[in-house]
């Protein structure tokens, strides 16, 4: 039988074990208890290990717990003689255990001092077949101490466990420090703990894991990881309950070296937060940063988490979840995914949200920086939303910036917005993706969600170029996205592109079943504040069409079903951007770029030209294409090049089509009409312009015949009876026209945007009366 002893009202202080452990208690395979409604003060005693109380064997226990009802220990002062190093007040070893209820463990501010690794040990490193283990429920374990430098608890090796219950750790080095063990808190507070080099409140090392339940992290420090840090192949698990949420609230990683204001990631094992299928509630990070200004390359990233993960596992994060008001003195406002993979899942009914967090550079919300993956609600089931509101960069990418090789996924729904008014970054007011290795990187939005564009990117503000979004170098492809909205347009305030611009050679954009509107100058001018390309840069403008919710091939858009859109409203549009002092309002092409469109309604862009200018040696393409209600429509600058088919260019206050007077000059028209502009087409001496098959107001390029426009259901500039356009070409150039319909719909081919129907209303003569 072990021995056991019991305490009830006894004070054990002032005792030393020089040589030895146990400096007030020493138990070999030993038990002793806390009989109920009794306390006990253990304090001011020294030993090389175990201060207070040392324990050590399978057998031995520290159970101030069983039985003890309203019972309290107190462990006080408790420190290690000289050259002593292991658990100042408590120390378990050889698979020792403690179970401590209501106990506090307290270094006051007149306590004396030697270095120690913790005020409690455990030290599950040996050959014990047995766990060593300790439980707390309600503790209370505070350092007032001047030096601050124990951590509360100290673990190591893989029979190691911790359990904590609704406890308070404050003032420590850090709380808690587990190698390869286990770590289990919930409800518990880790508060101004800090100036650890790894996690202010939690250190997990080795094969260490950690399920934090409900546990509030408040303002602790470090120099990686204000609260966590995770390292090796360590692991980690954030939940939340339903009525009791997780809050990481002021953390800091505070020097120029920093990293992780709340959590720092450098491992290859796993961090996940609310990643359990039910019961879960609200993780919150607010107002963590890293605040001091970077001095060193790399650094000051992430002011709610950073993440290092390499190999690379995936970080999960699901919702209910916010990132609020965090700060970073470089890059990533709330996250910095430096290696690895983040996904961010929101479940259908709730949210993940990025609220007013900042970044002195890069990534407002998030920075990307490696060749890893953000992935944003991927997985294949019903999607809540995420929300990106308010975020500001100083450089790049006001809510994301991606930096470096990888690929980022967005699927709806996710709504990038702002109600400020002032610049949310340099370039990119709400994403940036700028990778020096052209195509080593791949951004998806994919915003389809049942309905219609579930994707909004809108009332952002860069000081020069791409208020909406800026891509370089990578190989973007953006689905059902809306970019601008008449409330909230996104802007620039020094330059142009204000909705999108893709720059550099080998940049590919493709916009699919999208729209860009509002895009304007805060000031006035600038060019192309639809899509602006430059400096070789590629653009794909297009609608893809068929029966809404049809599921689509890997790589293909979601289909759009043109006859479920509002009035006058289209799969594709770009339309009410700029003002009366831009150039190519709608799109712009600078000189060795590209652009196609295919079925896309051009309407309403101020400036001159409103719709689409091409500089000298740009390159365009067009197809089903509508363009009206600008002043000047289209210009092609000297040695400029397009070919376009059925396009209808009508009701433009200036002229319809400008060629400059440059032998390079070319443009290739044809089963296209344009009709109703207060002047058709201004054609250069040396340009040239080859006409097949066009309604022309202008003889030289058409037949001269009323196009009979029409107001349809499907709104206006459809062709009525008796149309000129009606079966005018024998060949189709095209399968479908801008409605999705199909061509022909009689013997042959009709001229311009839109096949003819077969119900009209509202007939205009001469295009207008």
């Amino acid at each position: 039988m072990n021995a056991s002893i019991q305490l009830s009202a006894v004070e054990i202080h002032h005792n030393r074990a020089l040589d030895g452990k146990g400096g007030g208690v020493f138990l070999d395979n030993a038990q002793i208890d806390l009989i109920e409604d009794s306390t006990v003060m253990i304090s001011n005693n020294q030993a090389v290990t175990g201060g207070g109380i040392a324990a050590t064997g399978d057998h031995a226990l520290i159970s101030f717990y069983l039985g003890a009802i309203g019972a309290a220990a107190t462990l006080e002062d408790n420190i290690l003689v000289a050259g002593g190093t292991y658990g100042s007040a408590i120390y378990l070893a050889a698979g020792a255990d403690a179970s401590l209820i209501d106990t506090s463990v307290r270094l006051t501010a007149g306590a004396g001092f030697h270095e120690a690794f913790s005020a409690i040990e455990i030290d599950a490193t040996g050959l014990s077949s047995t766990p060593s283990g300790l439980m707390i429920r309600r503790g209370n374990f505070v350092d007032e101490s001047p030096q601050n430098s124990y951590s509360a608890i100290r673990a190591t090796g893989v029979k190691s466990s911790i359990t904590i219950e609704d406890g308070l750790f404050r003032g420590w080095l850090r709380a808690a420090w587990v190698i390869d063990g286990m770590f289990v808190a919930r409800g518990a507070v880790f508060q101004e703990n800090g100036r650890a080099l790894y996690g202010g409140a939690l250190a997990l090392y080795g094969n260490a894991t950690a399920t934090l339940t409900s546990c509030d992290f408040l303002s602790n420090t470090a120099l990686y990881g204000g609260a966590i840090a995770a390292m090796d192949t360590a692991s980690w698990s954030v939940l939340a309950t339903p009525d009791h949420p997780a809050r990481f609230i002021g953390n800091e990683a505070d020097t120029s070296i920093s990293n992780g204001g709340a959590i720092f990631h450098r491992s290859s094992g796993s961090g996940r937060i609310n990643d359990q299928s039910s019961d879960i509630g609200m993780v919150e990070f607010r107002d963590n940063k890293t605040t001091a200004l970077p001095s060193t390359a790399g650094k000051n990233r992430g002011g709610a988490i950073f993440i290092d993960a390499h190999p690379a596992p995936t970080l999960i994060f699901r919702s209910p979840l916010v990132f609020e008001g965090n700060r970073a003195s470089r890059q990533g406002g709330a996250i910095a995914l430096e290696r690895g993979n983040l996904s961010l899942e929101a479940g259908l009914g709730m949210k993940i949200e990025f609220i007013d967090n900042s970044a002195r550079e890069d990534g407002g919300a998030i920075v990307s920086l490696g060749a890893g993956s953000l992935l944003i609600n991927q997985e294949a089931y019903p999607h809540g939303a995420v929300e990106f509101n308010s975020n500001i960069a100083e450089r790049f990418g006001g809510s994301i910036a991606m930096v470096g090789p990888g690929t980022m996924r967005v699927q709806a729904p996710a709504i990038f917005s702002t109600s400020l008014t002032p610049i949310t970054a340099d370039y990119g007011g709400q994403i940036y993706a700028n990778v020096a290795a052209v195509h080593l990187a791949t951004v998806v939005f994919q915003g389809w969600d049942g309905h219609g564009r579930g994707i909004v990117i809108e009332g952002a503000s860069a000081e020069y170029e791409g208020g909406g979004a800026y891509f370089s170098g990578v190989n973007a492809t953006l689905d059902w996205v809306q970019f601008g909205s008449a409330l909230k347009p996104n802007r620039t305030f020094l330059s142009g592109g204000g909705n999108v611009v893709a720059s550099g050679p080998g940049t590919q954009v493709s916009l699919r079943n999208s729209s860009m509107r509002f895009g304007h100058n805060i000031t006035s001018g600038g060019n192309g504040h639809g899509l602006l390309l430059r400096l070789g840069a590629t653009g794909l403008v297009q609608s893809v069409f068929g029966t809404a919710g049809t599921v689509p091939h890997a790589g293909e858009a979601w289909p759009c079903e043109a006859a479920t859109l509002g009035h006058d409203r289209h799969c594709s549009e770009i339309s009410d951007n700029g003002d009366t002092d831009t150039i190519g309002s709608g799109v712009y092409v600078e000189s060795s770029s590209q652009l196609t469109l295919q079925g896309v309604s051009m309407e309403r862009n101020l400036g001159s030209p409103g719709a689409l200018y091409l500089e000298s040696g740009a390159t365009a393409s067009a197809s089903n294409v509508r363009i009206s209600a600008h002043h000047d429509a289209v210009k092609l600058d000297a040695n400029a090049a397009m070919i376009a088919d059925h396009l209808t260019i009508a009701g433009n206050t200036g002229i319809a089509v400008e060629l400059a007077n440059a032998t390079g000059t070319q443009l290739n028209l044809a089963n296209s009409i344009i009709w109703a502009n207060s002047v058709g087409v201004v054609r250069g001496a040396l340009a040239v312009l080859s006409p097949t098959c066009n309604i022309s107001q202008d003889a030289a390029y058409g037949i001269v015949s009323d196009p009979r426009f029409v107001i349809a259901d499907r709104g206006s500039y459809r062709l009525g009876a008796g149309s000129s356009a009606l079966d005018h070409c024998a060949g189709a150039l095209v399968a479908t026209d801008l409605d999705g319909s199909s061509r022909p719909q009689g013997a042959a081919s009709d001229a311009g945007a839109f096949e003819g129907t077969s119900v009209m209303e509202n007939l205009f003569g001469n295009g207008f009366e």
